[in-house]
């Protein structure tokens, strides 16, 4: 929970560079054998 909290307020401020940094949270936390959701920007739903 806390490292989501963190991991928001930086993919907030990471502007246009917002996909590649929830990416490499997102690996930061599976190198530990935790999992988030994440979804792609742009994404549409058939």
């Amino acid at each position: 929970m806390a490292f989501a909290g963190v991991a928001d307020v930086i993919e907030d401020q990471a502007g246009e560079h917002g996909q590649a940094v929830g990416k490499r949270l997102a690996a930061m936390l599976a190198q530990h054998g935790r999992y988030m959701s994440y979804m792609e920007l742009g994404c549409e739903e058939d």
